[in-house]
């Protein structure tokens, strides 16, 4: 069978051999076993019911399997018989916990609001996968008129199961599978969902002591389940401890066990919270007066909903943000961590969540009070840069609850449940946070999405995404219109120049990081700023003496840094890492490339051009000669200060500057290209020098080599921003020793 894989489509030859097995009603002898593994759930290490077995089966028997339990779920959908406003667990492109939780949270509110009675119950089922009866199991697919070849498969299939359990390191024998669905198998969730609905179905007939929205008065809801989570709302004490001893019952004869212990109840009366005495099996059932009830992801309180929820949330990812402090690790690390892992880990508790505008500022502020420890960034930094793309480009949690809960209501809006539908519309404009833009987005892309047919997975992308901008669009507007901490933003709105920030991020010393945000926020301890802080007297110069040290001053103007040969220093640095990988992806049969690199010291250069060229005074940093086509490339590198006005003086100051020497090559008959490349101080890359770049690798490239310029321009970045830290670091030495050139990636350590 294996060889005919390799050699065969498989929808003909191994579409027919799988057909022929499900009619033979025969199942492979090697998908009938499998090894299992036990994951860890929560409590006590030593209880195996602690611990949920997953089992790992035929790649092919899951594929097969994956198709007939499609076709079930299809099948009991749309004949009715698994109500899917009820059952909400394994429906495919259903949010089932947001819409049950949607529910029962606006019914509460309703219930609270209006000072009426509802009593709520959350049952638990001890093992319910692993306690369904093979004959249960088939009596319930014959009672739906499942095919009997389907049947007659699954039996065959559930016949003589073996499991394997990873045990110390090794497997152990094979051991009998005799009872419960086979976790692993992809058939398991369609098939518990179809003996599990026999409770649905019964819970069904009592829809009368439901409670119902009071826009909603024909619909009432008395339970609401997800796989083998129960809940049951009634309007009554007396309906609800008989739905208890019904159910129970009920669980009993299918071979299912209630656990009371874990079950919890939660009663309104005349609106307010109160006590109540329900039992199973004459077992008390605990109220959630102390501790909240957990429901589909959602904490619900006995009093205080929002504002318990809000300072849950809040102390949770302060507890996660704690454990991450505490990890001994590089602060840029930990960084890194809240990038790829808290983000992550947060995402879903805000979504199932609803929270107050002010708790959402508060998780930002806890976030942004981490992140300045970490980075150790000065605490007057607008951290809005750690979040704008062209900042650090980390995901806020501000915009992540926004993108949560917009993408929540699109799917509600879309949902096939006609309560979820309805209550989508009616709160869609607290979901999202009453903001009318965020609205305009959710509605425009769900209305575009079903004129086009669109799934409700691209539905909700498309939401993300606008809703993502609309949010990083509001942090650069307030960014930009600080005069000081947002200046750098005229240069990346004007399209000036470019920032890699964000890749250097986690590459460089915690020290250049600090520096290299401070910088770009212009809020680093320059003697201006030290002034208007209060920390000195005197705004001077330590060394030249001028009346304005600013931070442009210092990295770029000060006359004694430039005879000092420290500006050279990092403008000859940043040409060795352009040299570098100009000599990396040259072709060097055809192009000779020449560097003002190769002076041995900064004063009396001779020129890059050889005399048998053109013999000139001038020197440009980069000379690339192609004699067989008598082509010349001139590439001149500078370091002005990040500012619209300092790359657009270093260009026209260059450009007039070597205009003669295009011309003469010219006249001489060389094909003559000229560039410039911008790269600033603080790390910023002119957009042009981007393109001149990539034009400059495309004209001399060997045709073996690739052109990988995403490294070269972050790599750039970070000697830029390295070097100019090191200038920083000496703004009041008069002492200076030009770092060697060999040196050039390492001139701060770690």
């Amino acid at each position: 069978m294996g060889d005919s894989f390799r050699t065969a489509p498989f929808p003909t030859r191994q579409e027919e051999r799988l057909k022929q097995i499900l009619k033979s009603g025969i199942a492979c002898s090697s998908w009938k076993t499998g090894k299992t593994v036990l994951l860890f759930k929560k409590g006590d290490f030593s209880s195996p019911a602690n611990y949920r077995p997953i089992t790992l089966t035929s790649c092919i028997g899951k594929l097969f399997h994956s198709v007939i339990s499609k076709r079930i779920m299809s099948y009991c959908i749309k004949n009715g018989i698994i109500d899917t406003s009820v059952q909400k667990g394994f429906i495919e492109a259903t949010n089932g916990c947001g819409e049950h939780s949607l529910k029962l949270l606006k019914l509460i509110e309703q219930q609270r609001t209006k000072g009426c009675t509802m009593h709520v119950a959350w049952l638990d089922v001890a093992n319910a996968y692993g306690s369904v009866r093979k004959e249960v199991l088939l009596a319930a697919l014959r009672r739906y008129n499942i095919p009997d070849y389907i049947i007659n498969y699954i039996d065959n299939y559930y016949t003589g199961l073996t499991i394997k359990s990873f045990h110390n390191e090794s497997f152990s024998k094979n051991i009998p599978f005799n009872i419960g669905v086979f976790q692993g198998d992809t058939m398991s969730c369609a098939l518990f969902l179809v003996v599990f609905n026999a409770i649905l179905e019964f819970l069904k007939e009592n829809k009368k002591c439901g409670v119902a929205f009071d826009s909603l008065p024909n619909e009432k809801i008395v339970d609401l389940a997800f796989a083998d989570d129960l809940t049951l709302i009634t309007n009554n004490k007396t309906s609800m401890s008989r739905l208890l001893r019904d159910v129970n019952n009920r669980m009993n004869w299918i071979g299912f066990k209630l656990q009371p212990a874990k079950c919890r109840c939660f009663s309104l009366s005349r609106g307010v919270s109160v006590a109540t005495d329900f039992a199973i099996n004459g077992e008390k059932i605990e109220d959630i007066s102390s501790d909240p009830m957990k429901f589909l992801g959602v904490h619900v309180f006995n009093k205080n909903q929002r504002a318990n929820s809000g300072n849950l949330v809040i102390k949770s990812l302060d507890s996660l943000l704690t454990r991450v402090d505490n990890l001994n690790l590089r602060s840029a690390f930990k960084v890194k961590i809240y990038k790829c892992y808290v983000v992550s880990c947060m995402r879903f508790v805000l979504a199932m969540h609803d929270l107050s505008p002010p708790t959402v500022n508060a998780l930002e502020s806890t976030v942004n009070r981490y992140l300045k420890r970490w980075i150790k960034v000065n605490p007057s930094a607008n951290c809005d840069f750690f979040y704008v793309s062209d900042g650090c480009d980390l995901k806020s949690l501000k915009s992540v609850y926004a993108q949560a809960h917009a993408g929540f209501i699109a799917d509600a809006l879309c949902s096939s449940d006609d309560v979820v539908v309805h209550l989508a519309s009616e709160n869609i404009q607290a979901a999202c946070a009453n903001e009318p833009a965020i609205v305009d987005i959710v509605q425009s892309s769900v209305a575009a999405g079903r004129q086009c047919g669109a799934s409700k997975a691209a539905i909700r992308k498309v939401v993300n995404k606008k809703v993502s901008q609309h949010a990083s669009a509001l942090k650069e507007d307030r960014l930009q219109s600080l005069v000081q901490q947002g200046a750098w933003r005229e240069v990346v709105k004007a399209q000036i120049a470019d920032t890699f920030w964000k890749s250097c991020l986690f590459d460089l010393p915690e020290k250049v990081i600090r520096f290299m945000i401070e910088a770009a926020l212009n809020i680093s301890p320059s003697f201006t700023n030290l002034l208007k802080w209060g920390k000195t007297v005197s705004a001077a110069c330590d060394l030249c003496g001028a009346t304005k040290g600013s931070l442009c001053h210092i990295l770029n103007c000060c006359p004694i840094s430039l005879n000092s040969h420290r500006y050279t220093w990092r403008h000859n640095s940043i040409l060795k890492a352009v040299y570098d990988f100009m000599t990396g992806v040259a072709d060097h049969r055809k192009w000779e490339i020449l560097s003002d690199l190769n002076q041995s010291s900064y004063d009396n250069h001779t020129s890059t051009i050889p005399v048998n060229v053109l013999s000139t005074s001038l020197c440009p940093d980069l000379c690339c000669i192609n004699r067989a086509e008598k082509r010349i490339i001139l590439a001149e590198v500078t370091v002005p200060f990040d500012t619209i006005n300092g790359f657009n003086n270093a260009e026209a100051r260059k450009r007039t500057r070597y205009a003669s020497l295009v011309n003469e090559l010219t006249g001489e008959g060389w094909h003559t290209d000229y560039y410039h490349l911008a790269v600033g101080s603080r790390g910023m890359i002119a957009r042009q020098a981007i393109h001149n770049i990539l034009s400059m690798a495309t004209l001399m490239r060997a045709p073996s080599k690739v052109i990988e310029t995403k490294s070269l321009f972050s790599n750039l970045a970070k000697v830029s921003i390295n070097c100019s830290y090191v200038i920083f670091l000496n703004k009041s030495s008069k002492d200076w020793t030009v770092p060697s050139l060999d040196q050039l990636f390492t001139v701060s350590t770690r």
